[in-house]
């Protein structure tokens, strides 16, 4: 069985790591976890959850986009766990480019964003 791969943003927040601890912790089976920080490694608290780990540029700086989405190609990422509000508004649902490449986004839908 070919587990469903996440890619979660800001890995090293205390959101995701209580997402990521406990799908490791329970479903370990069914998922291939991905994380994406802007830290070293070694200071993100559940690098050591994740089956992949990558340090990416702050989510306003030139290039972080697209990082993203070469990280989600990479790795045929299925979700996206947006956590940080500009990650909320470059990675909402219905993002064209999510769309394109077949990846769900957890973010909070434009309609609502906007309102």
């Amino acid at each position: 069985m070919q587990k469903v791969k996440i890619l979660f943003l800001s890995c090293g927040s205390v959101a995701s790591y209580h997402f990521i601890n406990t799908l490791k912790k329970l479903y370990s089976n069914y998922f291939y976890i991905v994380g994406a920080d802007i830290n070293e490694k070694h200071l993100v608290p559940v690098y050591d959850l994740v089956d992949e780990y990558h340090k990416v540029s702050n989510s306003d700086e030139e290039g972080y986009y697209s990082s993203i989405l070469e990280i989600i190609k990479a790795h045929g990422v299925d979700f996206l766990f947006p956590v940080h509000d500009i990650d909320q508004i470059l990675f909402y649902p219905e993002n064209k480019d999510l769309l394109l490449l077949g990846v769900t986004s957890f973010g909070v839908p434009e309609k609502t964003r906007r309102i």
